[in-house]
C-alpha cells in the first residue's frame, strides 16, 4: 500500500488497488450509492415517517448526501492511516474515524459547508457519528484509548485531501 495515499480501505496483501480503496473515491462512491437510494426509496422512506415528501424530499436529500459525502473525512489522520498500513500493529487509534470526522466538519463548516442550517447540520453530524454502531466502544467517546498516545495528526494538508475539498465544494 502507498503511504502517500490516503486510503479508506485496506488492501489485501494480495490483491491489487482499486479506486474505492482510496479516500476521495470511496467518498464519492457512498455519496453516488445514497443518490440512488434515495432515488429508489427516499419518498417511501419519508412516508414511513409520516413524513410527506412533497415537504421533506429536498432537505432528506440534502441532510443524506452530505453525510454521505464526508462520513470519512475523519480517516485523514495518521492513526487511521497508520492502522491501515500496518504500522500500528498493537497500538489502537487514540480515536475513531467517525469522531474525527465530526471534528473536522465543525473546522470546515463555515467555508465549506455553507447554507446549511443548524438542526441539518447535526443531522449530518448524528449519522456521521452514527455510521458505524456497536456496543463496544463508547459513543461518543469517553476517553481515547490507553497506549495509542495523546496526539493525532490530521492530514488536512494532504494534497488528496485538498482533492476532496474541492469534490466536497462543487458537489
Amino acid at each position: 500500500m502507498d503511504p502517500k495515499r490516503l486510503w479508506a480501505k485496506s488492501k489485501p496483501q494480495h490483491k491489487g488497488e482499486h479506486p474505492s480503496m482510496f479516500l476521495l473515491q470511496h467518498l464519492k462512491d457512498v455519496r453516488a450509492a445514497a443518490d440512488r437510494i434515495l432515488d429508489a426509496t427516499g419518498d417511501d422512506q419519508l412516508r414511513a415517517l409520516g413524513l410527506d415528501p412533497a415537504e421533506y424530499r429536498d432537505r432528506l436529500r440534502r441532510c443524506v448526501l452530505l453525510a454521505a459525502a464526508v462520513h470519512d473525512l475523519g480517516k485523514a489522520n495518521d492513526h487511521f492511516q497508520g492502522m491501515l498500513l500496518g504500522k500500528r500493529k498493537d497500538v489502537p487509534q487514540g480515536i475513531r474515524h467517525e469522531w474525527v470526522t465530526i471534528l473536522m466538519l465543525k473546522a470546515i463548516r463555515d467555508g465549506l459547508l455553507t447554507g446549511i442550517d443548524e438542526t441539518d447540520f447535526a443531522i449530518v453530524e448524528w449519522a456521521v457519528a452514527g455510521h458505524h454502531p456497536s456496543p463496544t466502544h463508547a459513543s461518543p467517546p469517553k476517553s481515547g484509548h490507553p497506549g495509542s498516545g495523546a496526539e493525532v495528526d490530521l492530514q488536512t494538508g494532504h494534497k488528496e485531501f485538498a482533492e476532496i475539498l474541492n469534490w466536497l465544494g462543487a458537489s
